[in-house]
This record gives structure tokens, sequence and C-alpha cells, in this order.
């Protein structure tokens, strides 16, 4: 409101725009709880975002009623406050419109985009839908309460405007050119902008991933944890940490983007959660302690990342099918040698690569133990106990039975403190007896032969065909390049005769949310396109408000070049928005120029009498909306980073594009007025828009 109240100089009118806020949100509130969608961070932030737009329509109305007021001192203030609603409840119409449908296909459009935006476009386009009431109907009511209509002193800017106007005017090339340059340049920058689904959240805490060879035990891990541990307890910078091992077979976390219902921790990896002292230099940090852990590693495969608020959507599959199940998990093992030596990217399984669990079968000779008089259930019970142990009891309570494992204590019982070594326990299983028919004892060594095994220990199967799966997590940044360079890596690897290999993960959703936000963008400027030709009455009305969606590129690229950002979901979502304040402000402007040429103007007058009319408002509304989005912008919390971006960029996009609006869109607009008029040169003069 302080923007307002500098530019009208009047409190009356200040607080007639400011009950339009309440009335519309509350309003807006209300629907939105009928359709069961609920009050979070995202229509939260709608509804933030909605607000400039709320006191768009009334500072535009109250503008004209200012106006009229001024120019018909004489009349009396209903009739001035009428005749300014009236003049401009068509472009109103059309801007609210417009905007309305700039975000429904965002509701519609399903998938990732509409499964994370719906409730903050719903939220947008309720409110922008009550408040066209509002300011049609209540605002007139508000200023013409005690019948004394609007009395006040504005600031008028065209004084100061008019020769800025007149010299962009009058070196029109020059500004085209400059305005297609800055164009060009943003889309060359933009061009080079890195690609992710939602920005990260700097936290200030880092995660250490540790992993082993698959089959190592629990007091091996925790063997290397505690030396991670033992290097983390002397870095100063560390406030404390955490570490997690061991598995209970249930996922650990799942967010609404995940394709795999979150995942698994494996008992072979331990992950560990820092919370750091100085959160400034985060990835510095990242990258010393990174090279402070690489010694101590020994057999475990030690990884450091940023630990954000995007649970697993930073994962790579790669799903391999197409042939038996050894070829697949031969294929995939190449691809991960292959995918180890890409920085940034983890790799599961990258312990095994060098120094894997080894696997063992046993082969039983059936005529051997007919001979011997064997019951192979013995020979089954006997080799259970050297597999997979199960659980000694379970304990019943609320929540189910509870499984429970006895182990016993070597120091307690005085037992080797050191474990048994793996051919010490093969030894052990062939030695195994079992009474024969003649009642003499028999070897296992002497009934069935054990030998190393690589073949598959597991087959999975994926619509009735069998399939192996390359799980990867990008750690480093920016994550475009890395998956760039993954897409790379296996487009030059050699796979088997038959093999195919199908991404899925973060590449893939990212892939997804850039083709659902094109079909919202086009469906949006469609459907733009259908409403601004019906109340302008042709084509030309259209192309001419149009014209200035690009030229908010350049400020959108500038913004995230400076906060070090990348094009994802909410920086889409924040262009989509622009779009919609775009078409609103070339709306009004419009409007009032084919007014001016209806009444017998000049192009040239027609198009400089327009501009100053709407500088104010125009100007009233952008600041409103930086303003009102600025709390968004500089929040420091990790939980409203994906508003955050949304800010950024709306506000750089906004205020560039205001600018151009102030000079660049009226020489666009006359430069198409002057080649109408010369190629008309013979027929009779008609205004540049019919209206």
């Amino acid at each position: 409101m302080l923007c307002v109240l500098f530019f009208f100089r009047n409190v009356r009118s200040t607080l007639v725009i400011a009950v339009s806020l309440p009335i519309s949100l509350l309003a807006t509130t209300a629907i939105l709880r009928s359709m069961g969608i609920t009050l979070n961070i995202l229509t939260v932030s709608g509804l933030i975002v909605a607000m400039g737009r709320i006191v768009d329509d009334a500072i535009v109305i109250l503008d004209n009623m200012y106006r009229k007021t001024q120019e018909h001192k004489g009349r009396p203030a209903l009739q001035s406050l009428a005749s300014a609603v009236v003049e401009m409840l068509p472009a109103i119409f059309a801007s609210t419109a417009t905007t309305v449908a700039v975000y429904i296909p965002i509701a519609f459009v399903g998938g990732i985009v509409g499964a994370s935006y719906s409730g903050f476009a719903w939220s947008v386009v309720i409110a922008i839908a009550v408040s066209f009431f509002v300011a049609m109907l209540v605002l007139p009511a508000l200023a013409f309460m005690g019948g004394k209509g609007i009395e006040a002193k504005s600031v008028s800017l065209e004084p100061l405007m008019k020769p800025v106007i007149l010299g962009a005017m009058k070196r029109k090339k020059t500004v085209v050119g400059i305005t297609l340059a800055l164009l060009v340049l943003a889309a060359a920058g933009g061009s080079q902008l890195p690609f992710s689904l939602l920005p990260s959240a700097t936290t200030g805490q880092v995660a250490v991933k540790v992993e082993l060879p698959k089959g190592s035990t629990l007091p091996q891990v925790d063997a290397e944890v505690q030396k991670v541990e033992s290097v983390l307890s002397q870095d100063s910078n560390v406030a404390s940490y955490a570490a997690k091992l061991g598995s209970t077979g249930t996922p650990e976390a799942d967010d609404v983007f995940d394709q795999g219902g979150g995942f698994i921790q494996q008992p072979n990896v331990a992950n560990l959660s820092l919370a750091l002292h100085d959160k400034r230099h985060l990835n510095a940090y990242i990258q010393s302690l990174q090279h402070t852990l690489d010694p101590v590693a020994g057999s475990a495969v030690i990884t450091v990342s940023n630990q954000n608020i995007a649970g697993d959507d930073a994962q790579m599959k790669i799903t391999l099918t197409g042939g038996d199940q050894r070829t697949l998990d031969q294929a995939a093992q190449t691809i991960r040698e292959k995918l180890a030596a890409i920085d940034g990217l983890s790799v599961d399984g990258k312990a095994d690569l060098s120094n894997g669990a080894v696997k063992y079968a046993i082969a039983l000779n059936a005529a051997q133990i007919e001979k011997y008089g064997v019951n192979a259930d013995d020979i089954n019970q006997v080799v259970g106990r050297y597999r997979s142990k199960g659980k000694d009891f379970t304990v019943p309570s609320s929540k189910g039975a509870i499984p429970v494992d006895v182990y016993l204590d070597p120091i307690a019982t005085g037992a080797s403190k050191g474990s048994e070594s793996t051919a010490d326990v093969l030894k052990a299983l062939a030695a195994e007896t079992f009474a024969g028919k003649d009642g003499n004892p028999v070897r296992l060594d002497q009934l069935a032969t054990i030998k190393t095994d690589t073949g598959p220990s597991t087959i999975q199967a994926l619509d009735g065909k069998p399939f192996a799966v390359v799980t990867t997590e990008i750690v480093g940044s920016p994550m475009s390049k890395i998956a760039k360079e993954v897409n790379k890596t296996l487009a030059h690897t050699d796979l088997p005769q038959g093999v195919i290999y199908s991404m899925n993960g973060i590449s893939t959703q990212v892939n997804q949310m850039i083709e659902e936000m094109i079909i919202a963008v086009s469906v949006s400027i469609l459907l733009v396109l259908l409403i601004v030709s019906f109340v302008f009455k042709g084509l030309k009305a259209p192309l001419a408000v149009l014209v200035s969606i690009p030229l908010a590129l350049s400020g959108v690229v500038l913004a995230l070049y400076l906060i070090h950002g990348e094009w994802n979901l909410p920086a889409l979502v924040g262009v989509l928005m622009l779009t919609g304040i775009v078409v609103t402000n070339g709306i009004v402007l419009i409007d009032k120029i084919e007014r001016n040429r209806k009444e017998g103007m000049a192009v040239r007058d027609a198009v400089l009498n327009g501009s100053l009319s709407r500088i104010r408002p125009i100007l009233m509304t952008a600041g409103t909306t930086v303003l009102t989005l600025i709390p968004l912008a500089v929040t420091q919390s990790g939980d409203a980073v994906v508003s955050q971006t949304l800010g950024i960029v709306v506000i750089g996009g906004d205020d560039h594009l205001h600018l151009e609006q102030s000079s660049g869109h009226s020489d666009l607009v006359r430069m198409d007025a002057g080649q109408k008029k010369r190629i008309r040169l013979f027929k009779r003069k008609r205004p540049l828009i019919k209206i």
C-alpha cells in the first residue's frame, strides 16, 4: 500500500484499495475450502502472488477515476465515477479473462506440473476472478461513499516521462534494435542455464554416504563409519553429526515426484547427516570434506553431497532389458564401471566393482546321496544354517510381531575376537557329516561340490521379462550437465546383442516437466489470442499485446544469473506468470491507444497520449507486485525455496518488462501503425485495431 499512497497522496484512496485485498483473499480461501484445497506453501504463495494482480484492477479503476474527476471537475462525482468504470470495463474484463486463461492450463495439464502447482493455479485464478467483481462493484461504492467522490492531488509522471517517450519515438529503430539485441542475448544466455526439477535448498546440512561391498557385515560397516566419525570429530566446522546403518527393509523416504516408492537403505550402506557452523560456503566445504575422507575410505566408497529437501529426486535409474538375467547383470556391471568415472555421480554398487562379495554354489550329487543313503532333508537343514539366518523368535506387540535375533557376546564368552574367514567357513561346511545307511558318517564334500558361482542370485521380471537396474544419484552440480554426461557415456557403451536401456528418475522427470510446460504455455497463448481477438474484434491487437511476452525473458535470465540459478519448475511457472502480467498491461495500453484513434487522434498522438496516461498505473502495479513478492524472494527458510525462486523470477522479469513497456512497446505499436498506413496509402484510413 505504500506504493499506492506515494502516487495518490491520499489516505482515503489507499484505504479503498486496501479494503479490496481482504475481501478478495477471504472469498478466495472460502472457495478453495469448498473445493477441498488446503492452505500450504504453494497455495499461500499463490495468494501472495495474486495480491499484486488483485491490487492491479483496483489501481487501474481508481487511477481512471482520478483522471475523469480532474478532466471533468464540474460534473457530479457519481457520473465521473460511473463513466470511469464503464470506460475500463472491456479492458479489465479482457485482462482478467486472459490472466485466468494463463493459469488454467497449469491446473489441468496433469503430470508433475499439475500435481505440484494445481493448488497454486486455482488460488490465483479464483483470487483474480473475485478481484474483478470487487474492482467493478465494491471499489466504486467505497470511492463514492459519502458522496464525496475522489478529491486529491496525485503524483503526475507525464511531465517526467513525456521527453523520454518522445525521444524513444524519434529513435524507434534504435530502441527496437536494442530491444531485439537484448532478446537475442537473453535467449543465448538462457540456453546456457542448467535444468533441474526443483531448486536445491541450502539448509547447511551435508550428507555422507558410506558404501561397502555387498555381503559386508554390520561390524564391518560400523568400523568404516567410525573412521568417518573420527575425522568429523576433529572438524571445527561440524556442529553435530548422526549416523544410520543397518536396514529394516522398508522405504526410508518418499516424495510426490518419486517413481519408485522411496528408497530402501541397504545393509552394506551407512548414511551420516552433518550440521555445520558456517553455512555460507557449503559447496566448497563439500569438496574439501570429500578430499579429506578419500584417504580413510579403504574398501568403502564415501560420497559427500548437499542434503536438500528434494528427497531421492536426484536419482537416475537405468533399466536394462532384452536378454537373460546373467547377460543383463553383466551389462549392468559394465555400465556401473563406465558411470563410476563421472564426477558428481554416485553409483550404487560402486564398491563391488573391484572387491565385491563372492557367491558360492553347492551342487548336490544325486548318485552319491543315493549310494550312501543320506537323507536329503538332513543336508538341506545343515546347509540352511550357513545361509541367511532366520529370526530366533518373535515378541508379540500391539503393532504386530517383532522379530528378534540372539547373538553371543564374544567378550563375555571369551570367544575369539576376530571373525572367521570365508575359507574357514567353507572348510567347516565341507566337513559337516551325515549318517549313512550303514551308520557310518559321510562328509558333505563326498556328497556335493562347493564352488564359486558367477550366476545371478536373483531374477527380476518386468512385464514377464528379465531386467536389471543401475541406480545412480547426482550429487554434484549442475544437474543437467551431469545428466548429459551420463547419456553420452551410455550412448558410447557397447552392450550385448539385443540389450536395450531406458532412463528413469530425475532426467525423465525434467524432460516430462519441460513437455508439460510447453503444452501449458502453448494453450495459454492460444486462449489469450482467442479472448483478446474476441474483445478487440481482430487479430492485430492480440499480436500487439503478445509482442511484449519475449521482452520479459531478458529480465528473468538476468535474475537467474545473479542468484546462480537454473531453469526448474518454479522458474518456468514464474515465466508463465509473467505472461499474464504482460497481457494485462498490454491490453490496458492498447485499449487506450485504440480509443484515442477512434476519437480521431493521429497515430503519433494516440500512442503518446495512451502511453502517458497508462504510465502511472503500470508503475504502481509493478511497484506493488515487487513489494508483495520481496518477502518470498528474500526468505532464508529451506522449506520456502520453491516460492523463493518463483518470487525472484517474477521480480526480475516484471521490472525489466515495465521498463520496456514504458518506451519500447509504444515504438512497436507506432511502427506497426506506420507500416499499415504506408501500405494502405490509397485506401480509406482505419484505426490500427478494430474495436
